[in-house]
């Protein structure tokens, strides 16, 4: 029990030191001009400001902490004398002494054979077996409560064996358990912890503050300490050079027919694959799909401290900084498949003689050795860090693109950085601008070329690529030349350079700099064992992937076939394809499996350099025939004419188009083209590529709204490529449909693995929505069109079936519209369908216009719609009443203004033209609304300054937390200003009137103009 403290105690003994729950260093206050003040900064980088209630009888203070203005008061525990600072956030803190050492004071002053079952007891009991919950003081046992939950059993699990008191709290009153659980399943009180066991519980608590001290330390410092990936790009670039010194490589393999080229053949089950990304995360799946599970011991070995990850949408972490959403795999699946994966384990070196690895752990720095039979290099490549004066691995603020710690490091080091430059202008770097720039940077791209996308682009298509990047705001220098980087301190200050607007030297004032000027292979572990590598590095294999040791194999980007290294993922996937294809005939040889000789597994012939990309909001598109539109640079016009080529050229300044397209002269069959600005047609003009003529087409027929660029997917052979990155032809996604029951795009991607890359082909403008919708209506099917996986129907249908046969609740259109006995686990799939909720719940809406909240819809709302307001990321939520058109009256700002000072809320006017108050806790939120509703409220300050008293119309919600009509904006059309010849805001309150409410799957808010100005 406490009692509250007088207004003259509380001043003097506010000043000291107070501890904060979980947070061991105390926040010292002091009395400074009869405020109260933290001594340091600890709050949003500002101090704590009180200003005490002297009016008051017991102490009270309005408190300004980390931007949010609270009430605080002060209370003194009966058992203890132990003052408390309760804050209206509900947040409490004590006085002199942490809570720990407070609960251990409370225990020893408590009469002695006190009993209650601990928390160290309540704890065992967190599965669904035995599922006991603490609430306000209580302990229940609520296993038999699961089934009966309106949220899901999983609501309930989440707080087994803990204190769920605040989090009932926020949503119920005491009063409530009553109504939910049964007395039988109330077990007793929670009671003190046996005295042994505190010490041991204390142990294990400091030793989590440790480790969280530790990893707040790491967090912080990050930004401070020069980039790790900057280090291992360096580091991996001296490691090659010194391993190319130490050990004379062998003899290239030799390249030919697949009859001059040996089949593979494995001298034992043990299957080696050293590196975790895409393209080794693909082999292994390939290999296992392939041979079946445990057919051979393959072991996955990965430096990184997490399994492999989609590097192709690397960007997209900036957006969810998730990493479990670019993930490829986990734990199950090798647990399923039956092969091992080892993480933060790098290889140092190859023992060819032995076929043994020696396996580094990056954490303990053990090494182990590793036997096997096959290696499977999969290593990639790093950063490419040029030779510039002053950039070394010490050097803060400097970065490379690579990997998710690289894009972490970057988050940190953006919160004290204003200007960032990229070095290089090709895809890499121009994703690494995209990154800069959603960064909040101010981005400019250094390429020394004299156009960016050098490598895929000429002249013309680079040269627009720059103007429509420059329309974004960053800015593009070419012609680049980067005679060093100003270093201070150890920390980036700026680079001294020139380009082809700045001709002379000078610094350019950069804090970030990214270094994204291509990459390398990671070959050092082939150099040191003296595999032989290619002129510019990688590894040198056969057309069955091969090295120059039979029992090493190399693919994706450390791969060097035909003295080229693809620094692209689609040729990794062919590779580990064909490799994976060699490894099984050469496992069922091995077996046994048919006594007659099986046809030669397929050899890599080389891949296709063609892309297509979205780079910072840009559509830009590269395609040819073969590796000669780009090596022998067909696209060119100088080298045009001599290879009897000719091109045609659409350029439309307004909207950035640029459309080159390269023919042969004599027959006009298309040699490849270069697409700017739009690349809708690409995956037509690419198949096209691929025939030996143009057939009834005519190059005129190719420009953008020709009408002849679109190709029937009819027409295309079966072994037409319509999934570039994975292989997958027509063939294939027609036998998909006809033989495997494939009906949806996920069928698809499932069973063929097309789709799996880049995601271009799924996209409307691929090939491969046609073709499943003509290949299902072959089949007398009909496309899946269903407003989800568990429903089949279209919204339209849905409505109607609602409609006739008048289901009013959640649980009515689940039993007689979704896909009772086709899903597993539905209502636990249900549970966690974020699609078809919000479009039943605004058909449901629609039709009955009942309170959504009811029993059967309110399992359709979320947090906001429970509570009538929005929550903010504090954990208190935001009021915003109804102001249709923008109009308020003078008595509807007093009432506000009153609320706002009464319940000590931050006020703001909207971009929607509405007065919010921010701030609000849960438990205030039924007085706030009462207030706002009816229109009455008072308010007056001790001082005597503010005293408040208003009766108004009232105000109704504004439905800012709904999927529903928000607002209508409008200007004050002929009502007041001069050019006006409408009456906008009459009209705007009119359609807020007759739509406020129409709930929707999504808000949506609308603005009326009053004249062609439309300001």
């Amino acid at each position: 029990m406490s009692t509250a403290v007088t207004h003259e105690e509380g001043f003097e003994s506010v000043a000291g030191q107070w501890y904060i729950k979980n947070i061991s260093d105390p926040v010292e206050l002091i009395i400074q001009d009869n405020e109260v003040r933290s001594k340091e900064a600890r709050f949003g980088g500002k101090q704590l400001i009180g200003k005490p209630r002297s009016q008051d009888d017991s102490f009270e203070m309005d408190v300004e902490m980390g931007g949010f203005h609270l009430l605080a008061w002060m209370k003194k525990r009966v058992q203890d004398q132990a003052l408390r600072l309760h804050f209206s956030s509900g947040m409490v803190w004590n006085k002199d002494y942490p809570f720990n050492d407070q609960e251990r004071r409370v225990r020893s002053a408590s009469p002695a054979g006190a009993k209650g079952i601990p928390m160290s007891e309540i704890k065992k009991h967190n599965t669904k077996d035995s599922t006991w919950v603490v609430l306000h003081g209580k302990v229940y046992d609520l296993t038999k409560f699961l089934p009966d939950h309106p949220g899901g059993e999983d609501v309930v699990l989440k707080w087994a064996g803990k204190d769920a008191t605040k989090f009932w709290s926020a949503i119920h009153k005491v009063e409530w358990i009553e109504e939910y659980v049964k007395p039988e399943w109330c077990l007793g009180s929670v009671g003190p912890e046996p005295v042994a066991a505190a010490d041991d519980r204390l142990k294990e608590k400091d030793k989590e503050i440790k480790a969280l001290k530790a990893e707040i330390a790491k967090l912080t410092l990050a930004p401070t300490r020069p980039s790790q990936g900057l280090k291992d790009a360096i580091d991996a670039a001296a490691r090659a050079q010194s391993a190319s010194k130490s050990v004379a490589p062998d003899k290239a393999p030799a390249l030919g027919e697949a009859a001059a080229t040996p089949r593979v053949s494995l001298r034992g089950r043990r299957i080696a694959i050293i590196g975790h990304g895409p393209v080794g995360h693909d082999f292994a799946m390939k290999l296992v799909g392939m041979v079946g599970d445990g057919a051979l011991d393959i072991t996955v070995i990965g430096e990184e401290c997490r399994m492999a990850y989609d590097r192709v949408h690397l960007t997209e972490y900036f957006e969810h900084r998730d990493a479990s959403k670019l993930a490829m795999c986990d734990e199950k699946w090798f647990q399923d498949h039956k092969v091992t994966c080892k993480i933060n384990s790098r290889v140092e070196k190859i023992n060819r003689e032995k076929k043994t690895l020696d396996i580094k752990d990056t954490q303990t720095n053990a090494i182990t050795e590793f036997p096997f039979d096959a290696c499977v290099l999969s290593t990639g490549s790093y950063p490419f860090v040029p030779p510039i004066p002053n950039l070394t691995v010490d050097t803060v603020g400097v970065f490379v693109y690579r990997n998710i710690e690289d894009l972490e490091g970057m988050i940190l080091f953006a919160k004290k950085s204003t200007r960032c430059a990229v070095i290089g202008g090709g895809l890499l770097g121009l994703e690494a601008a995209k990154a800069a720039y959603d960064l909040g940077q101010e981005t400019h791209v250094l390429e020394m070329a004299p156009y960016l996308m050098p490598t895929q682009l000429e002249q013309g298509g680079g040269t627009v690529l720059a103007q429509k990047i420059q329309e974004l705001d960053i800015a593009v220098h070419t012609s680049t030349k980067i005679k060093s980087i100003e270093v201070e301190n150890g920390v980036l200050k700026g680079v001294l350079m020139s380009d082809s607007q700045m001709p002379e030297e000078q610094v350019v004032k950069f804090d970030m700099l990214i270094v994204s000027a291509g990459v390398r292979p990671r070959d050092e572990l082939a150099r040191s064992c003296g595999l032989a590598v290619g002129a510019r590095g990688g590894v040198v294999v056969d057309d069955r992937m091969r090295s120059s040791d039979a029992d090493i194999y190399a693919i994706g980007e450390v791969a060097c076939h035909n003295n080229l290294c693809y620094g692209l993922i689609a040729p990794g996937w062919d590779q580990a394809s064909v490799l994976a294809k060699n490894f099984e005939d050469a496992t069922w040889g091995l077996k046994g499996a048919s006594g007659k000789a099986a046809a030669d597994p397929p050899i890599y012939e080389g891949s296709d350099l063609s892309t297509k990309l979205k780079l910072l909001g840009v559509d830009v598109a590269s395609f040819g025939s073969t590796l000669d539109f780009w090596f022998k640079r067909q696209f060119e016009d100088s080298k045009a004419k001599d290879l009897g080529l000719t091109s045609t050229l659409q350029v439309d300044p307004f909207s950035g188009l640029y459309r080159k397209l390269t023919f042969e002269q004599s027959t006009m069959k298309l040699m490849g083209g270069l697409l700017v600005g739009n690349a809708d047609d690409y995956f037509n003009l690419l198949a096209l590529s691929k025939e030996d003529n143009l057939g009834k087409k005519t190059p005129v027929d190719l420009f953008m709204g020709g009408g002849g660029g679109e190709t029937d997917v009819g027409d295309l052979k079966d072994d037409a490529i319509v999934c570039l990155c994975q292989k997958v032809t027509k063939k294939d996604i027609v036998d998909a449909v006809m033989n495997d029951d494939c009906c949806t795009i996920p069928d698809i991607k499932r069973c063929t693995t097309a789709g799996s890359g880049c995601g271009g082909c799924i996209l409307s403008t691929g090939f491969i929505p046609k073709l499943l919708k003509t290949t299902l209506e072959g089949c007398g099917k009909k496309l899946f069109t269903g407003i989800s996986p568990l429903f089949t129907f279209t919204r339209a249908e849905l409505f109607e079936i609602i409609k006739v046969k008048e289901l009013k609740t959640y649980e009515e259109v689940v039993q007689t519209c979704a896909r009772v006995g086709k899903i597993p686990d539905l209502q636990k799939a249900l549970a966690g369908d974020e699609v078809c909720k919000p479009v039943v719940a605004s058909i449901l809406a629609s039709l009955w216009q009942e309170v959504p909240v009811k029993d059967g819809l309110k399992q359709l709302q979320d947090t906001n719609d429970h509570f009538l307001a929005n929550i903010q990321r504090s954990g208190q939520y935001s009021v915003i009443p109804r102001m249709p058109g923008g109009e308020v009256t003078p008595d509807e700002l007093i009432l506000l203004g009153t609320v706002a000072k009464k319940y000590n809320l931050w006020t703001k006017v909207t971009g929607a033209q509405r007065i919010g108050l921010f701030g609000a806790n849960t438990w205030q939120l039924p007085d706030i609304w009462e207030e706002i509703t009816y229109g009455k409220s008072s308010v007056g300050t001790s001082d005597g300054k503010v005293a408040v008293k208003v009766e108004t119309a009232g105000m109704e919600s504004g439905h800012a937390y709904g999927k529903a009509l928000r607002a209508v904006k409008t200007c004050v059309g002929t009502s007041w200003c001069r050019f006006g010849v409408q009456d906008s805001v009459d009209m705007g309150s009119r359609i807020e009137h007759r739509y406020k409410g129409f709930r929707a799957p999504h808000k949506w808010k609308m603005g009326v103009s009053g004249c062609m100005r439309e300001c």
